[in-house]
């Protein structure tokens, strides 16, 4: 029930939404270390309009995320990877600038993890 409703609140068509997701990342039941916790965040803010936001704010919160996630797991973060950043080629030329950005800061990240390197270096081609 508790992942449901971090997935309502992080796909919520709020203005604010992308503050309220930063903010249920502190919340005292999330944790980065729970797989099915994790997804019901950040993939359900992948799936919002936010997410694809022109600033960019989007893109740059889930790659840190994801930054995060990979030493913890390395599959939720590669499949996170896959299920929001390497589609990028379905999007405008300045929203697909930004995604790949977000592709070349996880490529360079210095301990990536073989699953997410793998599927950022197939997302870049």
């Amino acid at each position: 029930v508790i992942n449901k409703w971090f997935a309502v609140q992080a796909s919520s068509h709020l203005p604010d939404v992308l503050d309220r997701v930063v903010k249920l990342m502190k919340h005292k039941d999330f944790t980065l270390t729970n797989p099915n916790r994790a997804r019901s965040v950040i993939l359900s803010f992948t799936m919002n309009a936010a997410f694809h936001d022109l600033s960019g704010e989007g893109y740059s919160f889930v790659g840190r995320m994801i930054a995060e996630l990979d030493p913890i797991n390395s599959k939720v973060a590669a499949r996170t990877t896959a299920g929001c950043l390497i589609g990028w080629a379905r999007y405008s030329e300045q929203r697909q600038a930004l995604m790949k950005a977000e592709l070349q800061k996880l490529r360079a990240l210095p301990n990536i993890s073989s699953d997410l390197l793998e599927i950022v270096t197939k997302g870049l081609k």
